[in-house]
């Protein structure tokens, strides 16, 4: 599993920040307008696998990450890291090299950590790290870990159904936790 690559390429619309910034800045005290250059996180919007739907997993989202063989009922989120390098210019063709980094066992539950790096006008723009945790134990409540290190800046932030549903339209990100309140549910959830 370790070294599994992927190619993904994309146009840096300037039009999927925009809706990006319709559905967001509502959330948020500053308002300002979009530059030459992709915002950092923006690039979230761009470079998701495009499967079809019958390449997805029983849970709605990307299958190509999964270990083999291994059966679950849950996929988390549990992390990750971002080092922006260079800006990204809108309409600029980029691509977005896709690794498995790391796969480990807990038990029945695994861990895959992937890392993306996005390259535009021949420069490495930026590096990003995401864990995955594969479990078949429910969601329980508990209270989330933060680093020691006090924050330089925080903001919260409570999505409503609507916003939920435009940032996942906008990543292409079908898994059904964020939709289907029964889904949610059956993985333990109290709600979507």
């Amino acid at each position: 599993m370790k070294g599994r690559q992927w190619i993904l390429m994309d146009t840096m619309s300037s039009t999927h920040s925009q809706y990006l910034k319709a559905a967001l800045y509502s959330y948020f005290n500053v308002q300002k307008p979009l530059g030459k250059f992709l915002p950092n996180g923006y690039h979230l919007l761009y470079f998701n696998p495009k499967h079809e739907e019958t390449e997805l997993s029983k849970d709605g989202y990307d299958s190509h990450q999964i270990p083999a063989n291994l059966m679950f009922k849950r996929r988390l989120w549990t992390g990750g890291q971002i080092d922006f390098l260079h800006p990204v210019a809108y309409d600029s063709q980029a691509v977005c090299v896709e690794s498995i980094q790391n796969s480990k066992s807990f038990g029945e539950n695994h861990m895959v950590t992937i890392q993306r790096e996005v390259v535009a006008d021949g420069l490495i723009s930026l590096v990003e790290r995401r864990s995955l945790f594969y479990t078949n134990d429910l969601y329980k409540k508990s209270t989330p870990q933060f680093p020691q290190k006090p924050a330089i800046y925080t903001h919260e932030l409570k999505p409503t159904d609507i916003l939920l549903f435009r940032y996942s339209s906008l990543t292409f990100n079908a898994h059904r936790i964020h939709y289907n309140k029964d889904y949610a549910m059956r993985e333990g959830y109290p709600n979507i």
